[in-house]
């Protein structure tokens, strides 16, 4: 008996492992590390046919500011969302596996994360390319 319930607890978490590995996604592409060149020679190509180029300094902080505030609520969405899927994994491995077929993987939450971060490093660029005190 002992032995059917090891083998059983074995193949739950060979079972987990395999589906942790399924979901991983793979980092977005960084932007290239102009870190060497002045602030205003710091901007991508396409920055400057950009809306945000256009704005003044102090439309360009208020975005900023939206912008980061947009990322944190999305941020503690993403923790919480952390938190339960984690729960359900133990519980999963340890009581019934099944549960683990309930995870969530919000791809429309990361894609509106991930458009927001490119947003706001564009910002970013723009700002210290035009000397915008933030």
């Amino acid at each position: 008996m002992a032995k059917a319930a090891l083998l059983v607890s074995r193949a739950s978490a060979l079972f987990g492992a395999m589906l942790l590995l399924g979901c991983a996604h793979p980092a977005r592409e960084l932007p290239p590390d102009m870190s060497n060149l002045a602030p205003s020679q710091r901007l991508l190509p396409g920055d400057t046919t950009r809306h945000e180029y256009a704005i003044s300094c102090t439309e360009l902080n208020a975005e900023l500011a939206k912008t980061r505030d947009a990322i944190s609520h999305i941020e503690a969405q993403v923790r919480g969302a952390q938190a339960e899927n984690q729960s359900k994994g133990v519980a999963g491995i340890l009581l019934f596996t099944p549960i683990m077929l309930s995870m969530e993987d919000n791809e429309p939450m990361k894609n509106r994360y991930r458009e927001l971060d490119e947003h706001r490093e564009r910002l970013l660029r723009i700002a210290q390319a035009r000397q915008c005190p933030t």
